[in-house]
């Protein structure tokens, strides 16, 4: 008998996703050649946006603080700090964000109890090979 063997592609890896749901959370896995490439953890009633991009308009400006606050259309108004607003630090925060200003805003930090989330003007989005800063 002649046989033919096929040869194995290369580079070709193995990928399995694994996922577990109960009352109180949900558990993603993701395994690449069975090592952990991702793992997701949310628990029921807490909604993750870290991550989240969203265009914003600065409510208060705060000089005493560098900080700002900008509603972004959630219960609680975001909090920025000025070594997270793009522009010169040295103007000042009241130089760089105005009231009623439309910003585009990507969140750092989820709310915690009566804080509202931290945000940043430096947006990044992240993939598997490169992550574009596109400001």
């Amino acid at each position: 008998m002649n046989e033919k063997t096929v040869p194995q592609e290369k580079n070709k890896f193995k990928k399995d996703i694994f996922a577990n749901t109960s009352f109180e959370e949900t558990r993603i896995a993701i395994m690449e050649d069975d090592n952990l490439a991702e793992l997701f953890w949310e628990r029921r009633g807490t909604a993750n946006v870290v991550g989240n991009i969203y265009k914003g308009t600065v409510e208060n400006v705060l000089p005493g603080i560098s900080s700002a606050f900008i509603n972004i259309g959630l219960d609680k108004n975001a909090y920025i700090y000025i070594s997270d607003v793009l522009g010169n630090h040295r103007d000042g925060i009241a130089r760089l964000l105005k009231r009623n200003q439309h910003v585009m805003i990507q969140v750092a930090k989820d709310a915690i109890s009566t804080k509202g989330m931290k945000v940043t003007m430096d947006i990044s989005l992240p993939g598997r090979f490169l992550v574009l800063t596109p400001f």
